[in-house]
């Protein structure tokens, strides 16, 4: 069975005011493009801080969704670095998946809801729709962006957030963002209401998880959990001047 590269169902785009648009319709060189600041905030904004290791969906992650862990949790400030990074790894992706396509170039817009989309699903190369399933590069070749935006719109998986991207994919329309000191506060906060049960780890152990939150909080307000007792915060507050003294101890990869 060959896969769909068009929508049943073409959404009237040319029923929205542009004049909101973050970009233009300028084409920019695949080598040449680069996610903007609004593309990571609006991928940002689907994430959670988690300063402990979790195994979610088949897949050991921690900060904001690092597949990785960190040997003593980690703070807010160093799961968006590695957020970041995880954000360069992902736009390489992109650009080898059209490799040895026809596109050569897209607007920031197309890009930016490409980089979304991989960055939730882990490949462009398909879509899950409610007319069955896409073949998302032979789609963009078509350089159809009403018809790939409607794509989007018919994507089962995450229908929201598909919704979204198809309006940065054909508008250049990004919603509000969620910001940075929310989602830290959110964290924080989560770390506090879920200590000493956290979701289950395949790399850490109950006792290591909760060594984490504990280090990983401190580290963020300067308090201990409460009930806590004192010889325990006094590992923590140890643990946590030894990692200052020198950051290599906290082992993330």
């Amino acid at each position: 069975m060959s896969l769909l590269t068009v929508a049943p169902n073409q959404i009237e785009y040319d029923i929205f005011n542009a004049e909101s648009a973050a970009f233009d319709n300028t084409k920019i060189k695949l080598g040449n493009l680069a996610i903007s600041e609004q593309g990571i905030n609006h991928i940002l904004s689907f994430e959670r801080y988690r300063g402990v290791n979790q195994y979610v969906n088949n897949t050991e992650v921690i900060g904001y969704g690092h597949n990785g862990s960190a040997t003593y949790g980690l703070t807010e400030s160093e799961s968006y670095e590695l957020f970041k990074d995880d954000i360069k790894q992902t736009s390489l992706k992109v650009k080898q998946t059209l490799r040895f396509s026809i596109v050569e170039e897209l607007t920031q817009g197309e890009f930016d809801a490409l980089m979304s989309l991989y960055f939730d699903q882990k490949q462009i190369k398909t879509l899950i729709g409610n007319a069955g399933e896409y073949n998302l590069v032979a789609a963009l070749e078509l350089n159809d962006a009403v018809n790939f935006a409607s794509i989007l719109h018919d994507g089962i998986n995450h229908h929201s957030r598909r919704v979204q991207e198809a309006d940065i994919f054909i508008l250049s329309n990004y919603v509000n963002y969620v910001t940075r000191d929310w989602l830290k506060n959110e964290g924080i906060q989560w770390l506090r209401e879920n200590y000493p049960n956290y979701a289950a780890s395949s790399i850490k152990n109950t006792v290591e998880q909760n060594t984490q939150a504990r280090v990983s909080y401190y580290r963020e307000v300067k308090k201990f959990f409460k009930n806590v007792t004192e010889s325990t915060n006094l590992k923590t507050k140890e643990i946590v001047d030894q990692i200052t003294a020198d950051p290599r101890l906290n082992a993330i990869l």
